[in-house]
Formats: structure tokens, sequence, C-alpha cells
């Protein structure tokens, strides 16, 4: 393979993977995915992060520094996403307790 075709390969592949969090980000940001606050303020900084893939695509040979930081924060945003989801289920699990005790209470 010629470098000149790596290199188009390469950004097919990067253009191909920045719709993912455009989408999900731009989906979240907007509320059509969740209506609380932290969870659209997470989407739309993978909204960001995605923008910023896309603005990388035709100089992608000089931005090694620029995808390695953008690669750490999509981890980052993930991790945040799964310990807000995290939390939202062990509330939940608690607020279900909660109800168990005070109805056997009430039956006493």
């Amino acid at each position: 393979m010629t470098p000149a075709l790596e290199r188009r390969l390469l950004q097919l592949a990067v253009a191909i993977a920045g719709i993912v969090p455009v989408y999900g980000g731009g989906m979240g940001a907007l509320g059509l995915l969740s209506d609380s606050g932290h969870f659209r303020y997470l989407s739309g900084l993978l909204l960001g992060i995605g923008l910023t893939f896309w603005w990388t695509i035709p100089t992608l040979e000089r931005r090694g520094v620029v995808y390695r930081t953008l690669a750490i924060a999509v981890l980052c945003v993930i991790a945040a996403y799964c310990v807000y989801q995290w939390y939202l289920e062990s509330r939940r699990r608690n607020e279900r307790r909660t109800r168990r005790r005070v109805r056997r209470k009430r039956r006493r």
C-alpha cells in the first residue's frame, strides 16, 4: 500500500469512527436520550470530542498530540458515564429497599 492510500484509509476510518460520538453526543445533548443534566453535560463533551476528531481529519499526520488527548478524553467520558450509571442504579436499589422497609413497618 502506498502512503497516500494509507493516509486516505486512516482519514476514512476517523471520519466513520467520529459518527458515533457526534451522533450519540448530539442526541444526548439535545435531551432526546435523557432529561438528566449530568447526562446532557457528558453528551455535550462527547459531541465536542467527535467534532474535534472531524476537524483534525485533513491534517491528521500533524495532529498526533490532539489524537492522543482526544483518546484520553473519550476514555474519561466513558468512565464518567459508567460511574454515573452505577450511581443511578445504586440509588434506585436503595429506594426500593426503603420502600420495602416502609411496607413491612405498615404491615406490623
